[in-house]
């Protein structure tokens, strides 16, 4: 057996900084994979970002305890295509059969095509905050994220009648959105000690919001 397998992809982004205390970028991506049909080969997957350091503003510019203090929110695309390489294209197999005068060897049709097989595509939201306190002795970051996948990668059971067995295709969709917090500190820090503490904590639910009747039972 002999399988070929090909991804190209290409970027573009735009960047922009005001004194490095507005932060605006922009991007997108496209992906093409030789695993999905040619009319569904290329996914466009577009992302932006923004973010505020407020710590730069007057109002906050004389606070001598607090050396940065920044609000950033993001939103944007990515895609999957981790399957097989040949699972939109309709396949043969061989097979033995005895007619009665030995065996003989028969093609069947072993795989369904589906032209339509294309990107399963997540989409993300977040929003987050990061502080800096006391000369870098004490640290806090904190995201909220709200991703959504759709057009998930199923293989997909077929009637019993078709002749097939699966068939792989885009169905379902997904929510996940979750809250995550670090805390870092220094403790001490002297020539011949540092001791840093370094506090984690998730918290994320996950979703299925979309299925076909037959994963429901």
């Amino acid at each position: 057996n002999k399988y070929a397998y090909t991804f190209a992809s290409w970027l573009v982004r735009a960047q922009y900084s005001y004194k490095g205390r507005y932060m605006v970028s922009a991007s997108i991506r496209g992906d093409g994979s030789s695993r999905f049909a040619p009319n569904t080969r290329w996914g466009y997957f577009p992302a932006a970002s923004v973010g505020w350091r407020m710590s730069d503003e007057n109002f906050l510019r004389n606070v001598k305890w607090l050396d940065d203090l920044k609000l950033r929110a993001s939103v944007g695309q990515t895609g999957n295509a981790q399957i097989g390489n040949s699972e939109y294209l309709a396949l043969y197999g061989m097979t033995n059969t005895d007619l009665g005068n030995g065996l003989t060897s028969q093609v069947y049709p072993s795989q369904i095509a589906n032209n339509d097989l294309g990107w399963e595509k997540n989409t993300q939201y977040n929003i987050g905050l990061d502080v800096s306190l006391w000369r870098g002795t004490l640290g806090f970051t904190a995201d909220y994220y709200y991703s959504k996948t759709t057009d998930m990668l199923f293989e997909l059971a077929t009637p019993i009648e078709s002749g097939y067995t699966t068939i792989f295709t885009n169905i379902g969709d997904m929510v996940n959105r979750g809250l995550e917090i670090e805390l870092n500190a220094d403790l001490i820090r002297t020539k011949n000690l540092v001791w840093d503490f370094s506090l984690n904590m998730t918290h994320y639910k996950n979703k299925v919001t979309h299925l076909p009747e037959q994963f429901k039972n």
